[in-house]
């Protein structure tokens, strides 16, 4: 973790780095002590990781970059619009779910149904604009 952060490599360095002393690097290191939650929040973005991570070894390593989770839809046609909440819905309706093989099949055929559309729709409007 300390490499990919270019982090000092070596406790005195890294506990300079990190505005700790040197035992208490040491002590992080060995499990004998947890840093409060400031100075965990400073370690974790000085570090680029999650601070539940850098805790507790769970959860994402990662901050999941939020823009990534958005999509502007507010550009499309209210038909395209309505096209990706429905893809979105069926989406949905999997997570966390069991199901059977008659319905993985039937929404998976749904959704490739509706990225088609999607497509095809948005293929459409493209050729139109040119026109």
């Amino acid at each position: 973790m300390c490499k990919e952060a270019n982090a000092p490599g070596r406790q005195k360095e890294l506990a300079a780095w990190l505005e700790v002393s040197q035992p208490t690097v040491s002590d992080y290191k060995n499990a004998k002590l947890l840093p409060s939650m400031d100075k965990a929040i400073q370690m974790a973005e000085k570090l680029g990781c999650n601070v539940e991570w850098l805790l507790t070894g769970r959860g994402e390593k990662y901050p999941v970059n939020k823009s990534e989770l958005l999509l502007d839809i507010s550009r499309l046609s209210e038909k395209d619009r309505d096209i990706v909440k429905s893809l979105v819905k069926s989406l949905e309706v999997t997570t966390g779910k069991e199901v059977d093989d008659a319905q993985g099949d039937s929404l998976d055929q749904n959704k490739q149904n509706l990225e088609m559309a999607l497509i095809n729709n948005i293929r459409s409007n493209a050729i139109d604009a040119r026109v």
